[in-house]
Protein backbone atom coordinates (compact mmCIF):
# COMPACT_ATOMS: atom_id res chain seq x y z
CA UNK A 1 0.00 0.00 0.00
CA UNK A 2 1.33 3.32 -1.49
CA UNK A 3 1.67 6.31 1.43
CA UNK A 4 -0.99 8.96 1.20
CA UNK A 5 0.26 12.37 -0.02
CA UNK A 6 0.12 13.80 3.07
CA UNK A 7 1.77 10.79 5.09
CA UNK A 8 4.30 11.46 7.74
CA UNK A 9 6.72 9.04 5.78
CA UNK A 10 6.53 11.31 2.59
CA UNK A 11 7.39 14.37 4.93
CA UNK A 12 10.75 14.84 6.06
CA UNK A 13 10.51 17.06 9.63
CA UNK A 14 8.03 14.27 10.48
CA UNK A 15 10.84 11.50 10.23
CA UNK A 16 13.46 13.89 11.67
CA UNK A 17 11.46 13.96 14.80
CA UNK A 18 9.99 10.78 15.10
CA UNK A 19 13.18 8.77 14.55
CA UNK A 20 15.48 11.77 16.13
CA UNK A 21 13.56 11.04 19.50
CA UNK A 22 13.83 7.47 18.95
CA UNK A 23 17.30 7.70 18.77
CA UNK A 24 18.25 10.34 21.49
CA UNK A 25 16.26 8.92 23.61
CA UNK A 26 17.55 4.63 22.87
CA UNK A 27 21.32 6.39 22.86
CA UNK A 28 20.62 7.94 26.73
CA UNK A 29 19.18 4.30 28.34
CA UNK A 30 21.77 2.38 26.64
CA UNK A 31 24.61 4.12 27.85
CA UNK A 32 23.33 5.19 31.61
CA UNK A 33 23.12 1.26 31.51
CA UNK A 34 26.46 0.95 30.73
CA UNK A 35 27.58 3.49 32.60
CA UNK A 36 25.60 2.69 35.92
CA UNK A 37 26.86 -0.64 35.42
CA UNK A 38 30.43 0.48 35.57
CA UNK A 39 30.82 2.81 38.11
CA UNK A 40 27.89 2.30 40.59
CA UNK A 41 28.75 -0.83 42.73
CA UNK A 42 32.24 -0.68 44.02
CA UNK A 43 33.76 -2.74 40.82
CA UNK A 44 32.20 -3.34 37.54
CA UNK A 45 29.69 -5.48 36.86
CA UNK A 46 29.27 -7.27 33.63
CA UNK A 47 26.30 -9.53 32.44
CA UNK A 48 26.16 -12.48 29.85
CA UNK A 49 23.63 -14.85 29.33
CA UNK A 50 24.25 -18.26 29.63
CA UNK A 51 24.78 -20.71 26.78
CA UNK A 52 23.80 -23.92 28.29
CA UNK A 53 20.37 -22.58 29.54
CA UNK A 54 19.95 -18.88 28.72
CA UNK A 55 19.91 -17.59 32.35
CA UNK A 56 21.66 -14.44 33.34
CA UNK A 57 25.33 -14.60 34.11
CA UNK A 58 26.67 -11.40 36.51
CA UNK A 59 30.09 -10.90 36.98
CA UNK A 60 32.58 -9.04 39.24
CA UNK A 61 35.27 -7.28 37.37
CA UNK A 62 38.45 -7.68 40.29
CA UNK A 63 41.15 -5.11 40.31
CA UNK A 64 43.47 -7.32 37.77
CA UNK A 65 40.43 -7.08 35.12
CA UNK A 66 39.77 -10.71 35.22
CA UNK A 67 35.90 -11.36 35.74
CA UNK A 68 34.73 -13.40 38.30
CA UNK A 69 31.43 -14.93 38.14
CA UNK A 70 29.21 -14.39 41.03
CA UNK A 71 26.95 -16.98 42.66
CA UNK A 72 23.57 -17.59 41.78
CA UNK A 73 21.83 -17.07 44.87
CA UNK A 74 18.08 -17.62 43.80
CA UNK A 75 18.68 -18.96 39.97
CA UNK A 76 14.65 -17.30 39.51
CA UNK A 77 16.20 -13.91 40.31
CA UNK A 78 19.42 -12.85 38.73
CA UNK A 79 19.60 -9.63 40.90
CA UNK A 80 20.66 -11.50 43.71
CA UNK A 81 24.05 -12.27 41.95
CA UNK A 82 24.82 -8.42 41.97
CA UNK A 83 27.03 -7.39 44.89
CA UNK A 84 25.39 -5.77 47.35
CA UNK A 85 26.44 -2.29 47.21
CA UNK A 86 25.42 1.17 48.71
CA UNK A 87 24.76 3.21 45.47
CA UNK A 88 25.37 6.38 44.60
CA UNK A 89 23.23 9.49 45.90
CA UNK A 90 22.74 11.70 43.22
CA UNK A 91 19.74 14.44 44.99
CA UNK A 92 18.83 13.89 48.72
CA UNK A 93 15.81 11.82 49.40
CA UNK A 94 15.17 12.23 45.38
CA UNK A 95 17.41 10.01 43.39
CA UNK A 96 19.95 7.30 44.03
CA UNK A 97 22.13 5.06 41.29
CA UNK A 98 21.39 1.52 42.58
CA UNK A 99 21.57 -1.40 40.33
CA UNK A 100 19.05 -4.07 39.67
CA UNK A 101 18.11 -6.72 36.99
CA UNK A 102 14.17 -6.74 36.14
CA UNK A 103 13.11 -10.01 34.53
CA UNK A 104 8.93 -8.57 34.13
CA UNK A 105 8.12 -5.32 32.55
CA UNK A 106 7.29 -2.25 34.10
CA UNK A 107 7.26 -2.09 37.80
CA UNK A 108 8.54 -5.90 37.80
CA UNK A 109 4.79 -7.45 36.15
CA UNK A 110 5.38 -10.89 35.51
CA UNK A 111 8.59 -12.06 36.62
CA UNK A 112 10.67 -14.63 34.79
CA UNK A 113 8.67 -14.44 31.10
CA UNK A 114 11.54 -12.62 29.23
CA UNK A 115 10.31 -14.46 25.92
CA UNK A 116 6.76 -13.30 26.60
CA UNK A 117 7.56 -9.67 26.53
CA UNK A 118 10.40 -10.33 23.90
CA UNK A 119 7.96 -10.92 21.75
CA UNK A 120 5.42 -7.94 22.94
CA UNK A 121 8.22 -5.79 22.10
CA UNK A 122 8.59 -7.09 19.20
CA UNK A 123 5.25 -6.80 18.27
CA UNK A 124 5.01 -3.21 19.17
CA UNK A 125 7.87 -1.67 17.39
CA UNK A 126 6.05 -3.24 14.50
CA UNK A 127 2.79 -1.97 15.54
CA UNK A 128 4.44 1.62 15.90
CA UNK A 129 5.73 1.69 12.78
CA UNK A 130 2.62 0.64 10.94
CA UNK A 131 0.92 3.59 12.85
CA UNK A 132 4.02 5.96 12.10
CA UNK A 133 3.38 4.88 8.31
CA UNK A 134 -0.44 5.69 8.28
CA UNK A 135 0.07 9.24 10.30
CA UNK A 136 -0.75 12.33 8.81
CA UNK A 137 2.41 15.10 8.50
CA UNK A 138 0.66 17.44 10.97
CA UNK A 139 0.64 15.06 13.75
CA UNK A 140 3.85 16.14 15.63
CA UNK A 141 2.41 14.75 18.79
CA UNK A 142 1.85 12.11 17.95
CA UNK A 143 5.09 11.62 16.26
CA UNK A 144 6.75 12.19 19.26
CA UNK A 145 4.47 9.59 20.92
CA UNK A 146 5.36 7.29 19.17
CA UNK A 147 9.07 8.03 19.21
CA UNK A 148 9.43 7.78 22.77
CA UNK A 149 7.42 4.68 23.03
CA UNK A 150 9.73 3.17 20.05
CA UNK A 151 12.63 3.53 21.83
CA UNK A 152 11.67 2.59 25.08
CA UNK A 153 10.52 -0.75 23.70
CA UNK A 154 14.04 -1.29 21.79
CA UNK A 155 15.84 -0.43 24.85
CA UNK A 156 14.05 -2.82 27.21
CA UNK A 157 14.19 -5.16 24.36
CA UNK A 158 17.78 -5.32 23.63
CA UNK A 159 18.46 -6.23 27.16
CA UNK A 160 16.00 -9.21 27.09
CA UNK A 161 17.51 -10.45 24.17
CA UNK A 162 21.27 -10.07 25.16
CA UNK A 163 21.05 -10.53 28.92
CA UNK A 164 17.29 -12.35 29.42
CA UNK A 165 16.96 -9.92 32.02
CA UNK A 166 16.85 -5.46 32.10
CA UNK A 167 18.99 -3.65 33.64
CA UNK A 168 17.70 -1.12 36.04
CA UNK A 169 19.24 1.86 38.08
CA UNK A 170 16.98 4.90 38.92
CA UNK A 171 15.48 4.96 42.54
CA UNK A 172 13.17 7.48 43.49
CA UNK A 173 12.98 8.88 47.24
CA UNK A 174 15.33 6.77 48.92
CA UNK A 175 15.26 6.10 52.05
CA UNK A 176 11.65 7.71 52.22
CA UNK A 177 9.11 5.44 53.83
CA UNK A 178 5.26 5.67 53.10
CA UNK A 179 3.39 7.38 56.34
CA UNK A 180 1.44 6.00 58.88
CA UNK A 181 3.10 2.75 58.89
CA UNK A 182 1.78 1.80 55.71
CA UNK A 183 3.20 -0.87 53.22
CA UNK A 184 2.83 -1.99 49.85
CA UNK A 185 1.95 -5.43 48.61
CA UNK A 186 4.80 -7.47 49.28
CA UNK A 187 5.94 -5.76 52.68
CA UNK A 188 8.00 -2.70 50.79
CA UNK A 189 7.79 0.29 53.16
CA UNK A 190 9.40 2.85 50.63
CA UNK A 191 7.22 5.87 48.75
CA UNK A 192 8.17 4.45 45.01
CA UNK A 193 9.89 1.56 45.98
CA UNK A 194 10.84 0.31 41.93
CA UNK A 195 13.94 1.11 40.07
CA UNK A 196 13.79 1.75 36.66
CA UNK A 197 15.37 2.91 33.36
CA UNK A 198 15.11 5.28 30.96
CA UNK A 199 13.09 3.01 28.93
CA UNK A 200 10.88 2.70 31.43
CA UNK A 201 10.12 6.16 31.36
CA UNK A 202 9.79 6.47 27.71
CA UNK A 203 7.32 4.06 27.41
CA UNK A 204 5.47 5.53 30.76
CA UNK A 205 5.54 8.96 29.59
CA UNK A 206 4.69 7.95 25.45
CA UNK A 207 1.71 5.64 26.34
CA UNK A 208 0.53 8.57 29.06
CA UNK A 209 0.91 10.94 25.86
CA UNK A 210 -0.71 8.84 23.68
CA UNK A 211 -3.59 8.32 25.95
CA UNK A 212 -4.00 12.32 26.26
CA UNK A 213 -4.10 12.87 22.24
CA UNK A 214 -7.01 9.83 22.39
CA UNK A 215 -9.04 11.49 24.47
CA UNK A 216 -8.72 14.79 22.86
CA UNK A 217 -9.32 13.26 19.49
CA UNK A 218 -12.51 11.35 20.81
CA UNK A 219 -13.86 14.54 22.58
CA UNK A 220 -13.27 16.66 19.16
CA UNK A 221 -15.29 13.97 17.00
CA UNK A 222 -18.13 14.17 20.02
CA UNK A 223 -18.33 18.22 20.03
CA UNK A 224 -18.50 17.98 15.57
CA UNK A 225 -20.83 15.39 15.72
CA UNK A 226 -23.26 16.99 18.09
CA UNK A 227 -22.50 20.14 16.17
CA UNK A 228 -23.63 18.51 13.13
CA UNK A 229 -26.64 16.96 14.75
CA UNK A 230 -27.83 20.97 15.99
CA UNK A 231 -27.08 22.37 12.53
CA UNK A 232 -29.56 19.31 10.88
CA UNK A 233 -32.38 19.89 13.23
CA UNK A 234 -32.44 23.37 12.56
CA UNK A 235 -31.24 24.54 15.74
CA UNK A 236 -29.37 27.50 15.79
CA UNK A 237 -25.78 27.46 16.98
CA UNK A 238 -25.33 29.50 20.76
CA UNK A 239 -22.94 32.48 19.80
CA UNK A 240 -23.36 33.88 23.68
CA UNK A 241 -20.47 34.73 25.33
CA UNK A 242 -19.43 34.34 29.22
CA UNK A 243 -18.56 37.95 30.47
CA UNK A 244 -15.27 37.63 31.75
CA UNK A 245 -15.94 39.34 35.18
Amino acid sequence: MRPAPDSAVRHWPSVVLFMGVCVVVLTSDLVSKYMSFERVSDRPIELARSEEDGTTLVYERVESGELVLQPRYDPTAPASAIPPHEGRLVVPKGLRLKLMLNTGAVFGIGKNKQWFFALVSVVAVLIIGSIFYRSKRSSKWLHLCLGLILAGAIGNLYDRVRYNAVRDMFELFPDVDLPFGWSWPGGSTGLYPWIFNIADVALVVGVGMMLVIIWRHEAALKRAEKEQQQTSSGKPRSTAQTSPD
